[in-house]
């Protein structure tokens, strides 16, 4: 009986203990990096990115650049359509619009001109 107190005493000592919670730290760690690194790729692979000006929103798939262009654009002629509800009252909207509009033509135009067409808008197919 005394041989196995003793042989428990051993198998339990401190040091053991130590050297298991070590261990378990280090494969803990690794777990949670290696789950998070799979599951940040999923959603990078899988998701989808969005253009948002106020309530107007458009989406593309990664990896198409016609896709993510023509967002950019159905979000500009929706946030038209809100700026000429409100007369070009929002100054936020307004400065999206140019912004948006820059972005995609490399032409700095007032939000007027962006709006009612005078300046040039393409949609692709």
């Amino acid at each position: 009986m005394r041989g196995f107190v003793e042989a428990l005493r051993l198998y339990f000592s401190k040091e053991r203990l130590d050297k298991l919670r070590k261990r378990f730290m280090k494969f803990a760690l690794i777990f949670i990096l290696v789950l998070f690194a799979v599951f940040y790729s999923i959603g990078v692979i899988f998701s989808s990115n969005c253009y948002e000006i106020k309530n107007c929103k458009a989406c593309w798939q990664r990896g198409n650049a016609t896709s993510q262009y023509n967002a950019m654009i159905d979000v500009i002629l929706c946030a038209c359509e809100s700026a000429k509800a409100n007369n070009y009252g929002d100054a936020f909207i307004n400065s999206e619009i140019r912004r948006f509009y820059k972005i995609v033509s490399g032409i700095d135009a007032s939000t007027q001109e962006i709006c009612e067409g005078k300046v040039p808008l393409i949609k692709y197919k």
